[in-house]
């Protein structure tokens, strides 16, 4: 199971950051997993931007105004939500 990698110069909601990241459609699982890689070395201030970048994205694919790509949206929602179950069949711990 994919778990935040210790982190001693930031503090932040693992949880929340992860869901964040799981649900990322703009990265691939690669991508994914390299930010996860780079969380002990991140500030403060790049962990909470980070996060609020993930907040907007999730907030952009959830307007109104953009329900006529709902479809392209789900196919991007059902083969990201795919690349995490794979890599999470595997534990990743730090």
């Amino acid at each position: 199971m994919i778990q935040v990698p210790a982190h001693p110069n930031t503090v932040f909601d693992e949880t929340k950051f992860l869901s964040l990241l799981e649900h990322s459609l703009s990265l691939t699982i690669d991508e994914k997993l390299q930010v996860w890689s780079v969380v002990p070395k991140l500030s403060q201030d790049q962990i909470n931007q980070l996060m609020a970048i993930f907040e907007e994205e999730k907030t952009k694919f959830a307007d109104p105004k953009y329900s006529r790509y709902e479809n392209q949206v789900k196919k991007l929602q059902s083969l990201r939500a795919q690349e995490w179950a794979e890599a999470n069949k595997s534990t990743i711990e730090v």
